[in-house]
């Protein structure tokens, strides 16, 4: 019996149908997926759909499970978090209803599968070394495990002498005695190495895993992204210009306009008195336009509301914002983020994506000395005691030194009735992790930051949560 052992397909229907015709043409009986089919891509419909009707066992992700409600999104990027919410709106309720009862773990015959390790399946926890698979070994009993999340086919071994070693991702024979979990990488959204869509097969008889590995067009999916009205993986531009093959000569059309006869003929015979309504309409709304521009141009040219700030931790720079009342200019950021400046022409913030971390960032850019306000506020869980929150200063992106940067944070605790009940300050120079006790009269808690810094900074974006933090760094910068 041959098994097709996919995973992580990220809502990429074009690369799935490729590696399914490739299991097809290396005759594989089964088809197993290791979850996360939607996320991140263009194409969750079709995807989904696809999966549903050629996959024999179909596990769930920690992305499924974030579509259809049942894991959470606060340690998501935010890029994540967005695809997430773009593609529940597309799925029917049938097709929720579904991924909401997908297992986590499946088991056949000498092997077993999940999505990620087998210690706790439902948190999805990843496995990136050989100590981190050794909790998988000690839950289970079968000679080979396979596994995904990573993104990066890998193979780690635990030999009969009890000790445990990373082996190269390639075909192997099954040693007796000896255990392995393979992961066999990402069909749709493979971020690291030479950016090929990857699986494996599995064949009981020969006792042998064979790794698969495809073209990843690279260019016609960063185009379906864009039409599709999703926002490009921060990865994905840079490598498209690192895979794109120079041109020989300019673009140019060879196909003919093929203008059907029946329309051609109708077009003949209507009268000039059809497109009248037409004609009227237009004019209106080009005159409603028209009259709209001049009433705009003839107020104030700032592009950018201007609000006072609230109160802000008692920093030598804030303090200086509030004495001088000075005004700041406000931009959305995603999730409910927001950014001040007090010099709009000096100060820039944009999300963009660390690549040595590869981790989802605020990217601070400031040309003089000075600080950028960002703030939240964020509704109380009912029953909650503590609240903990995480800022971190991943990396400068140039030359000046890094005791430049510093910040101030703070936690304004609000009733009902919006009055403050109690106020918690930190501060630091490149990250902080804190927890702070949450007065049982608050109902929502309002978090600010103030980063004063001159040259450009990654910030990773700060997250919080009412629950102690359990899972590893690593963990959340691989979402």
């Amino acid at each position: 019996m041959r098994y097709a052992i996919i995973s992580d397909i990220h809502a990429n229907k074009t690369a799935l149908k490729a590696v399914l015709t490739d299991a097809h043409d290396f005759n594989a009986n089964e088809i197993i997926c290791l979850g996360d089919i939607l996320g991140y891509g263009p194409e969750p419909v079709e995807a989904l759909e696809l999966i549903y009707r050629e996959a024999h066992v179909c596990l769930a992700g920690n992305h499924d499970d974030a579509v259809s409600s049942r894991f959470p999104v606060e340690d998501f990027t935010d890029f994540a978090a967005l695809s997430i919410e773009k593609h529940k709106k597309l799925l029917t309720r049938e097709a929720l209803n579904w991924l909401r009862h997908l297992p986590y773990s499946c088991t056949k015959k000498n092997f077993a599968c999940a999505h990620g390790d087998f210690s706790d399946p439902k948190n999805f926890n990843y496995i990136l070394s050989s100590d981190d698979a050794i909790p998988s070994w000690e839950e289970t009993k079968e000679p080979l495990l396979f596994v995904g999340h990573t993104h990066e086919p890998a193979i780690f071994a635990l030999l009969e002498d009890g000790t445990t070693k990373q082996l190269q991702a390639q075909d192997f024979t099954l040693e007796k005695g000896v255990r392995y979990i393979v992961n066999p990488g990402s069909v749709g959204y493979p971020r690291h190495g030479i950016c090929r869509s990857s699986y494996c097969i599995y064949d009981d008889v020969e006792n042998k895993v064979y790794f698969r590995s495809l073209p990843f067009d690279l260019e016609s999916y960063r185009i379906k992204m864009s039409g599709k009205g999703m926002e490009e993986a921060p990865w994905l531009n840079e490598r498209t210009k690192e895979r794109r093959r120079p041109s020989v000569r300019n673009n140019v059309s060879f196909g003919k306009e093929i203008i059907p006869a029946t329309k051609i003929e109708k077009k003949k015979n209507r009268p000039l008195s059809n497109f009248l309504p037409t004609i009227l309409i237009a004019l209106s709304i080009f005159l409603v336009f028209t009259s709209l521009i001049i009433s705009k141009l003839s107020k104030s040219t700032s592009a950018l509301p201007q609000v006072n700030f609230p109160q802000e931790s008692p920093s030598v720079i804030t303090q200086r914002v509030e004495r001088q009342n000075i005004q700041l200019h406000t931009i959305p950021l995603a999730n409910g983020w927001q950014a001040g400046h007090e010099d709009a022409a000096s100060q820039k913030v944009h999300i963009d994506r660390n690549y040595v971390k590869d981790e989802t960032v605020w990217c601070i850019e400031h040309k003089k000395l000075s600080t950028t306000h960002f703030s939240k506020t964020i509704p109380v869980k009912s029953g909650e005691e503590k609240i903990y929150t995480n800022i971190r200063l991943l990396t400068k992106r140039d030359n000046r030194k890094q005791d430049e940067f510093r910040f101030t944070s703070k936690l304004i605790f609000r009733d009902e009735n919006g009055n403050i009940i109690n106020e918690e300050y930190e501060s630091g120079k490149t990250s902080k992790k804190s927890s702070k006790r949450i007065p049982s009269q608050s109902t929502s808690i309002e978090f600010i930051i103030s980063c004063t810094c001159i040259g450009k900074y990654d910030l990773a974006i700060p997250y919080f949560d009412f629950k102690e933090e359990k899972k590893t760094f690593r963990k959340r910068r691989k979402q």
